[in-house]
């Protein structure tokens, strides 16, 4: 492999890590979970650039100030990092997308399906799934995907948290809100004529489920 920083011509890329130092991680591949896995990175000797498997780090301009380099996130990787030792593939990824979006699913609920379905029926030693690493596959995920549909490739200061991550992801992608997928786009699900009041009105309160109470007259929804 080389490094794609021009000024460095083409150079070899070094294995970042001693062999005893490589790091192993779970990774998940479609439904399939893989312990033990070795996550490997490369550094370029000239530039100090190092490359993982979903981003690029370069090496800070100027190491006396705060300046901690620059991350670039691959729009095209195949592998995402989810949590401290749990990688996934873009099956998986793209699955959860699909289905917080499809089911109106939370992370928490998508986590339960998942680890009910696929993990209970596995001989692993891992860890269950965690609302937190669904929540950030997700973001992951649509990143890439929007970044990648708007032809754009996502730079941002390396090491901070995950939700600065989606405040300056929605700086570099949000375009004011618009969304650029979705230029151009209409169909009978998404345009409807605009409605004063709805076809069919009840008398039904549906709302006023929330305070029932067998013990105590609730008063009926007023507003």
């Amino acid at each position: 492999m080389q490094c794609q920083t021009q000024t460095c011509k083409g150079r070899s890329i070094l294995v970042n890590s001693r062999d005893c130092d490589i790091p192993k991680a779970t990774l998940i591949k479609g439904s399939k979970i893989h312990e033990g896995v070795h996550v490997l990175s490369g550094r370029c000797p000239q530039c100090k650039t190092i490359y993982y498997a979903d981003h690029e780090t370069s090496s800070p301009i100027d190491e006396d100030n705060d300046d901690s380099g620059t991350k670039v996130y691959l729009n095209n990787a195949k592998y995402l990092k989810v949590g401290q030792s749990l990688w996934v593939d873009r099956v998986f990824s793209g699955g959860v997308i699909n289905g917080i979006y499809h089911f109106h699913a939370s992370s928490s609920a998508f986590a339960e399906f998942w680890n009910d379905t696929f993990w209970s029926s596995q001989e692993t030693q891992s860890r269950k799934i965690s609302r937190r690493q669904i929540w950030h596959t997700f973001i992951q995920e649509s990143m890439r995907m929007v970044a990648k549909s708007s032809g754009v490739t996502l730079e941002m200061e390396n090491g901070i948290p995950i939700e600065q991550v989606t405040k300056q992801a929605f700086i570099q992608l949000g375009d004011n809100g618009v969304i650029k997928c979705a230029q151009n786009h209409s169909c009978s699900e998404c345009t409807h004529e605009y409605k004063e009041s709805a076809d069919r009105i009840t008398g039904d309160d549906p709302a006023a489920v929330l305070g029932v109470d067998e013990n105590h007259q609730v008063p009926a929804l007023v507003g």
